[in-house]
């Protein structure tokens, strides 16, 4: 084949490949999402800026009474946006306080997230106070 003829080809594979890339992505666009489950996309995540009444001590002591950490967690969990909100170093320390794991550490992950959003100073140095090597690296660059 002559060069020109090669590029000519080149062009049209280029072009038909474009195209039905362009009409797939079209077809999964995220406005033309579909119901799963009787769920919605975009019904999938609450708004952000939701005031939940949250009273931290009675919630402190529910977690306190819990003996499973699994189960503790479970507990924890629908309340901490609101807590860290309410009182961030408070959830922060109860969060690190926790038994090691890879769960304890995403949850101050997002906690320190949350934190840094509203006080970015404050969430690093808490982060300089509590964590330590890699962790204190991550969650220093996320801030």
């Amino acid at each position: 084949m002559k060069p020109l003829t090669q590029l000519g080809c080149a062009l049209a594979i280029a072009f038909i490949s474009g195209g039905g890339g362009y009409w797939i992505g079209k077809s999964r666009s995220p406005g033309a999402s579909r119901p799963v489950d009787g769920v919605v996309a975009s019904d999938a995540r609450p708004a952000r800026n939701v005031v939940v009444s949250l009273d931290i001590p009675d919630l402190r002591r529910r977690l306190d009474a819990e003996k499973n950490p699994l189960a503790r967690f479970q507990l924890a969990l629908p309340h901490l946006e609101a807590w860290v909100a309410k009182d961030p170093t408070g959830a922060l320390d109860w969060i690190a306080g926790q038994t090691a794991s890879r769960r304890r550490d995403e949850l101050v992950r997002l906690a320190l997230k949350q934190y840094s959003e509203t006080n970015a100073k404050g969430a690093a140095e808490w982060a300089l106070r509590n964590l330590s090597g890699g962790n204190l690296n991550n969650s220093l660059i996320a801030i």
